[in-house]
């Protein structure tokens, strides 16, 4: 024990000092207690901090998955139109193809 607990004399003064000293180890288990709920609230503020920043992500994220289904789309549209036009083309140029013989036989 303490030195000075040693030095006290009487009973009463052993008692008052032993009460001192267990409070004092209360008071230092308060502390660790109190250090450990401040450091699992800070734990806890963390983990919802980067849930709120997964959660926002994944918001993006599908933003751009929609942003990309719909370019694709507009992609898909686009062939659809160009090969109609090649098709018109194609029908186009046998038309031409064909007043053009048919105009060289009645030659």
């Amino acid at each position: 024990m303490y030195k000075w607990l040693r030095a006290t004399e009487t009973v009463e003064g052993v008692k008052v000092l032993t009460a001192v000293m267990e409070l004092s180890a209360k008071s230092s288990g308060f502390k660790q207690v109190e250090e450990k709920r401040q450091r699992l609230r800070t734990e806890k503020l963390c983990e919802d901090q980067n849930v709120r920043k997964l959660k926002q992500a994944n918001v993006e994220l599908a933003s751009q998955a929609i942003k990309i289904e719909d370019l694709k789309h507009k992609l898909r549209e686009r062939d659809k139109e160009t090969n109609v036009m090649k098709s018109s083309y194609h029908l186009g140029e046998r038309e031409l193809d064909r007043m053009y013989y048919d105009f060289s036989q009645k030659k």
